[in-house]
């Protein structure tokens, strides 16, 4: 889409990762603190204009996830996270997964006073990041396991959104 915008950053685990979260990960799984170390992954968010305002949004979600399944699972193996916001016309390609790659999915209604701490653009971000690990990485059949890659990635995506945000809706305070 030639109308996107293309927002960029870095996720540094130097500045990203509270080393509070990362002692208190390593104490609950029993490991030394060191080997709980992630890398850094360039964030591309493809956005489109009516969006913009959500572009944070996007973006912490997405630092949210690299820290949170990173410090539990291992760390994210890649180099870039691209996300893709997609058009009005094109929601039904919104929230998938592919390795290194993922379609979101929000509406402007989330820019308005009220429902800006409603979390459904976060948390389909955290959600379709997480399949990287189970369905990316350690190659589970979704078809034939659903368990293994929906049901523990929906439980880790309420671990990450709840370590994060605590809340996951807040409309009018």
């Amino acid at each position: 889409d030639p109308r996107f915008l293309v927002v960029e950053d870095l996720f540094d685990p130097d500045r990203d990762v509270p080393p509070e979260q990362a002692e208190a990960v390593a104490r609950v799984l029993g490991m030394p603190v060191d080997e709980l170390r992630l890398q850094p992954v360039t964030i591309r968010l493809l956005l489109q204009p009516a969006h913009r305002g959500q572009a944070e949004r996007y973006m912490e979600a997405a630092r949210a996830a690299l820290r949170g399944y990173g410090l539990r699972l291992g760390a994210y193996p890649y180099e870039t996270l691209t996300m893709v916001d997609p058009p009005r016309g094109g929601l039904g390609a919104g929230g998938m997964e592919y390795p290194t790659f993922i379609t979101l999915g929000t509406h402007p209604l989330l820019e308005v006073p009220g429902f800006t701490r409603l979390r459904a653009p976060e948390s389909v971000t955290v959600h379709e990041f997480g399949h990287n690990f189970f369905q990316g990485m350690i190659a589970s059949n979704e078809f034939e396991e659903a368990w293994i890659d929906e049901g523990m990635n929906s439980y880790y995506e309420a671990v990450v959104m709840d370590e994060h945000y605590g809340r996951m809706i807040e409309l009018f305070g």
